[in-house]
């Protein structure tokens, strides 16, 4: 195992390097990090030197702009010459124009017409999503009715269900009153037994049906759900 005491013998390149190789090395490290410093400094220099001329050609340009040519300008004499007077506009027929037309520079590097051809894709992009968000909304508003309609379906059928198993009832119990009294009082016993085993077996009817409904009822709230979950709407 070496001693910790040791020198490092990769630390020091000098023991592997001629003197004048050494010091060549040297100055071009030294000139290589002084070279992109420099650099540095003049990409700086050129952007606050730009920045200086935009900002001075700005201000040149509203002054400019905002000031009436004077009449010692050759290119105001010669309009004089041709007609032209102060205050009139620049129109032979009709309402023309009193002011400058308004200069707008480009500084961003796209192209002619790019920024138009962006904005009017944004606004594309903005409308597919309100028309998709208008779609879902229908959709939901749909499935909502549709489920409702369903619902009050199935109550309708339940209800023409049960009132039809009571009309069945008190008919039979009418007919079962009427054979007591035209057989007797022996056989009236018997008849009343059978009319209670019948009305029995009717309510153990409508006690199954109920439990049906409240098993569709359950199974269509579970199904208005799941469409609830499965078309959010979008805020």
């Amino acid at each position: 195992m070496a001693n910790n005491d040791d020198d490092d013998y990769m630390g020091d390149l000098s023991r592997f390097l001629q003197p004048h190789e050494l010091l060549l090395s040297v100055d071009n490290h030294v000139q290589k990090r002084s070279f992109d410093t420099s650099e540095l400094s003049k990409q700086q220099r050129k952007k606050l030197r730009l920045a200086q001329q935009q900002k001075e050609e700005d201000q040149n340009r509203s002054e400019g702009l905002g000031s009436a040519i004077s009449s010692s300008n050759k290119g105001f004499k010669m309009m004089q010459q041709m007609g032209y007077k102060p205050g009139i506009s620049l129109r032979k027929h009709g309402q023309g124009s009193l002011e400058p037309i308004n200069v707008d520079v480009k500084r961003s590097p796209s192209g002619l017409g790019r920024d138009h051809v962006e904005k009017a894709q944004e606004q594309l992009k903005a409308k597919l999503a309100e028309f998709k968000h208008d779609m879902e909304k229908r959709k939901q508003v749909e499935l909502k009715s549709e489920f409702q309609e369903r619902r009050k379906a199935s109550w309708k059928g339940r209800k023409i269900v049960r009132d039809y198993r009571k009309a069945q009832t008190a008919l039979q119990h009418l007919e079962d009153v009427q054979s007591s009294v035209e057989l007797g009082q022996s056989d009236k016993t018997a008849m009343l037994e059978s009319t209670e085993l019948k009305n029995a077996s009717n309510e153990n009817i409508e006690e199954s049906v109920d439990n049906e409904d409240e098993s569709e009822e359950e199974i269509e709230l579970q199904e208005s759900s799941i469409c609830i979950v499965s078309y959010p709407w979008r805020k």
